[in-house]
């Protein structure tokens, strides 16, 4: 298992590919790396770090993307086996 963890969030988004489980956690409650960065929170909640939210943003896209590649390279193998 290969696990990155950043100092700066409670919040894991978790990816699985070929077997290895790979974890990182983003930022929810402000960045004490890029203070210059955050944008004030909604009514009672926490500021958020612009980069970290965009890296939680990529990383969500990425595992979005893996399920895709996944999904279409088992159609493709299908299609192998058939021809």
């Amino acid at each position: 298992m290969v696990s990155r963890k950043r100092a700066c969030h409670k919040k894991t988004v978790v990816t699985q590919t070929e077997g290895l489980l790979r974890t990182v956690a983003v930022q929810v409650s402000g960045c004490r790396k890029h203070q210059s960065l955050l944008l004030p929170g909604e009514e009672g909640q926490h500021s958020t770090c612009v980069r970290c939210e965009q890296v939680e943003d990529l990383l969500s896209m990425v595992v979005t993307l893996q399920e895709e590649v996944k999904r279409l390279r088992s159609i493709r193998d299908c299609k192998n086996e058939i021809d």
